[in-house]
């Protein structure tokens, strides 16, 4: 069997300095500029003499080194080749060509040559060149079962870019879904709430006590039912990318009056105190309404969780390049490891409200999506037994510099 016609290499026996003794095999040129006497690594490049003097003590210190890619130099052109060193007896036989597979056709090469000096080397030979083929055989092993491996991980990979577009699409019909059937219920509940408001204040007198209490359970549970089909087409707008803001001139401390002024008749039933702390502001670039919506989550929020005799106080910073509103409650605080969840949607903590209200798990979810809206952030600190405060961050943006963008 002779060497296949592409096959490039070339095999010398060298001394254990790595000084050249014989060359056993050349169709790579390289006797026509080195010979006997004369050190390896002249056969190399620059970039790998170093890396040769690594590959000869490998060999000298484990008998055999397989694997080695070194830059020989033919006809001034480098050629990278692939190398397998070797010891046997006291010299050391060097063998390179193009692949790993092209090496191990030379050490048959050799084995086949019948002289005295092959005969002698032989049986190291054959001991040697059945090392190189079963690691030939492992690294070919590996290699199919790292193409199998590959081609399973492409499959995998279309199969979860097919269902990425799938649950895209079913993600897309759900938020329509909850559109419509949010829209569709809103308005039969705000009739219900309206009128069990308008029985509320004008029938009361009339009612028994059993009766007033039937009422109170329809007010409060179609109260509580608008409220979620709000958050639920608000999640739907969001969810779908098309959370619109009317970002307009706005003076952000009349915001905060409004909504501090509406929510204190209600905790005013509760007996919680809310104090505004103002300070002059310039005008913001924000969507008023949807600003306000944050504000009532957290004021809500914070009156839901807090007790009796205890005071909820809303101030505002201004910074260099931010508007910081604080609101700030006296309530039970949050355990560390729940405060992310806050934020999530339909997620609720252990800490539970002091007069039984409900809450839909979502108002925090769409208030923090709105202030990410404006480029903002909202943020809660709050200590076990020592109440919780949540900071919303809005970008100080001038007029003016609104006008130039």
């Amino acid at each position: 069997m002779s060497l296949p016609e592409h096959t490039l290499g070339m095999a010398v026996l060298c001394s254990v300095d790595g000084i050249i003794e014989h060359i056993l095999h050349d169709d790579v040129g390289v006797a026509s500029h080195i010979g006997a006497g004369q050190p390896f690594s002249l056969l190399l490049d620059r970039g790998s003499i170093g890396k040769s003097v690594d590959f000869l003590m490998a060999i000298r210190a484990h008998g055999l080194a397989i694997g080695w890619e070194l830059n020989i130099v033919c006809e001034s052109v480098p050629i990278s080749m692939h190398f397998t060193g070797g010891l046997i007896y006291d010299q050391l036989l060097i063998v390179g060509a193009r692949t790993n597979t092209d090496i191990l056709y030379l050490y048959e090469d050799l084995l086949r040559l019948n002289n005295e000096q092959m005969n002698t080397m032989r049986p190291a030979l054959e001991a040697q060149y059945n090392q190189v083929r079963q690691a030939a055989q492992q690294d070919s092993t590996l290699y199919d079962e790292v193409t199998r491996l590959n081609n399973d991980l492409m499959v995998a990979q279309r199969a979860l870019a097919k269902a990425n577009v799938e649950l895209e699409q079913l993600n897309k019909l759900k938020n329509q879904f909850l559109g419509m059937a949010a829209h569709d219920l809103r308005s039969p509940l705000g009739v219900i709430l309206t009128y069990s408001e308008f029985l509320i204040d004008e029938a009361t007198p009339a009612l028994t006590e059993e009766q007033q209490e039937f009422l109170a359970v329809i007010h409060n549970s179609t109260d509580f039912m608008l409220k979620l089909v709000n958050d639920l087409l608000d999640i739907a707008i969001i969810e779908s990318g098309q959370l619109h803001l009317e970002l307009e001139p706005t003076d952000l401390l009349a915001v905060l009056r409004h909504t501090v002024k509406a929510h204190r008749v209600l905790a005013a039933k509760k007996g919680i105190t809310i104090n505004l702390v103002e300070t002059p502001i310039p005008v913001l670039q924000i969507d008023a309404a949807k600003i306000e919506q944050v504000i009532n989550n957290l004021l809500g929020n914070a009156m839901k969780f807090s007790p009796a005799n205890t005071t909820i106080t809303v101030s505002i910073e201004q910074h260099p390049t931010e508007i910081r509103v604080r609101v700030q409650d006296q309530g039970p605080g949050i355990p560390e490891h729940e405060r992310e969840k806050l934020f999530q949607l339909f997620q609720r903590t252990s800490v539970r409200s002091t007069a039984g209200e409900k809450s839909t798990g979502l108002g925090l979810a769409i208030a923090r999506r709105i202030i990410q809206g404006h480029g903002g952030r909202i943020e809660v600190e709050s200590q076990v037994g020592q109440g919780s405060t949540f900071t919303l961050t809005l970008p100080y943006i001038s007029e003016e510099k609104s006008a130039d963008e």
